[in-house]
């Protein structure tokens, strides 16, 4: 069912038919489907699990490991050649701009030869934070959002994991990068932790001109 009503929603969200839209998404909780209005995971959601659009440092340990380790993983991303990135494979969500990442692990599968290009991150991740490598809708990403660049409102497709955002690149000049996950708006730090459910829906705009580089 909850495939169904992603794409119902969708549906009335490329037409335009906003009134309609809200009213499914209430529907939709009250049914049972989803635990939030404005959540839209298309396909595994776990209807036991917390509904929180942004979740705080104390509440995932692991995230304070990665800002501890912040200086190493920017040296290493900053060891990493232009041409070794990829644009991101959902091309359609990027409204305008461009938008690379360069994939170290994907739903829990590695890329071989970028993590020999990584060790060091990689290897903090082993040890120290096993379950972001293991879990099989685990990713570790880097991700480099250029200036002038806006992706569209959409919904990961599971409840079932957390996205962390450690910020390694930020630009601090007006106007800088932001991210909307539910209703709430929110910066990146460089060195912090960003920590949000992406089967919220979520958009990112970036109307400045220097790069956005984060690990995922």
């Amino acid at each position: 069912w909850a495939d169904c009503y992603h794409r119902w929603c969708l549906a009335l969200e490329r037409a335009n038919r906003t009134q309609e839209l809200s009213a499914l998404r209430v529907l939709a909780v009250r049914r049972g489907i989803w635990k939030a209005v404005g959540q839209r995971p298309n396909d595994l959601y776990s209807p036991t699990l917390k509904a929180s659009p942004f979740w705080s440092l104390d509440e995932i340990p692991c995230a304070k490991i990665l800002e501890e380790a912040y200086p190493v993983i920017l040296q290493e991303y900053r060891s990493l050649r232009e041409g070794q990135w990829r644009l991101i494979g959902d091309k359609d969500l990027i409204d305008v701009g461009s938008w690379n990442d360069f994939k170290l692990i994907e739903n829990g599968k590695r890329h071989p030869v970028n993590c020999v290009r990584c060790p060091k991150t990689i290897q903090i991740i082993l040890e120290k934070c096993p379950e972001i490598a293991t879990q099989i809708r685990g990713s570790i990403i880097f991700s480099k959002l250029s200036g002038k660049t806006r992706i569209k409102p959409h919904c990961g497709p599971t409840n079932a994991r957390l996205r962390i955002h450690l910020g390694l690149e930020v630009p601090t000049v007006e106007p800088r990068p932001r991210i909307r996950v539910g209703n709430e708006w929110r910066e990146w730090e460089a060195g912090k932790c960003m920590i949000f459910d992406d089967s919220f829906e979520h958009e990112v705009i970036h109307d400045g001109t220097e790069d956005r580089v984060v690990l995922i």
